[in-house]
């Protein structure tokens, strides 16, 4: 399905009725379907009352347009299409947003707008439930953006100014890292994580969730502890031995768990 003819979607039922839902974003060079988050929708869906919606960021898997490293914006753009066509087209509330990896930078986004939706222009607000799975604090002192890259690449980097990576989840696409791309990258990694917590540092009745793999390879657990430290309703859940990815489903029942007591308790649902 395309939400407004870009990005592509998938959806737990093909007509929507009158339950909550549920948006999931996924990570960096990634797409909607990855292992780990087919299956938590499948069992949030199982577990809890609400529609699940996953959607390809523009450029990633079978959504259109051009892929780029830097492009938060633009994924934070997705994100509001997406929950504009929950909201507006079907007609029905979004009640909590999941990103992983880089999808994190997107929901945490959303997050300190509808805080300081409430918080600035006292609106009452229906999507309090944020869940932020290994995303990236985003300071420099703990991470370099080519570190998550293999010396090959750094070394055609210095060489040509870019270099491509093919997908890793057997779909064809190719993704050209440029300098550019990273410089954007790294900006925005000084400039727009404070800027973005914000208002997450203030007390509302926004919550966020992270949970975070203490063997992550790729975004450091100390990121977890930072978020812990800065946002105010922000409860943390370290998994010690999961990695980056959670190992596949390995550790799925546990994240589950987390997920689902925590979004009842934001709820008051028993």
């Amino acid at each position: 399905e395309q939400l407004q003819n870009q990005v592509s979607s998938s959806t737990s039922e093909k007509n929507f009725k009158t339950k909550p839902v549920i948006i999931i974003c996924h990570g960096a060079m990634s797409w909607r379907n990855q292992m780990i988050l087919a299956n938590l929708s499948a069992e949030l869906l199982r577990c809890l009352d609400a529609h699940i919606l996953r959607f390809d960021f523009t450029g990633n898997g079978h959504s259109k347009g051009e892929w780029s490293m830097g492009d938060f914006n633009r994924e934070y753009e997705d994100l509001l299409t997406a929950i504009d066509f929950v909201t507006n087209s079907i007609g029905c509330q979004v009640r909590c947003v999941i990103g992983h990896s880089k999808g994190s930078a997107s929901i945490l986004n959303c997050a300190s707008h509808v805080a300081k939706q409430e918080l600035e222009d006292g609106k009452d607000v229906t999507c309090r439930c944020f869940v932020n799975l290994a995303g990236r604090y985003r300071v420099p002192e703990i991470h370099n953006p080519l570190s998550k890259f293999g010396e090959e690449q750094r070394a055609e980097m210095m060489k040509t100014g870019f270099f491509e990576i093919t997908s890793a989840w057997g779909d064809g696409r190719i993704f050209k890292v440029t300098k550019e791309d990273l410089d954007a990258y790294k900006l925005q990694s000084v400039a727009d994580t404070p800027k973005v917590l914000v208002h997450l540092r203030k007390d509302s009745s926004v919550r966020v969730l992270t949970i975070h793999g203490h063997q992550d390879e790729v975004v450091s657990v100390q990121n977890a502890f930072r978020f812990d430290e800065e946002i105010a309703n922000h409860s943390l859940h370290v998994i010690k031995q999961a990695n980056h990815n959670f190992n596949g489903i390995k550790y799925l029942d546990e994240m589950v768990e987390q997920i689902v007591t925590f979004y009842k308790s934001v709820y008051n649902e028993t």
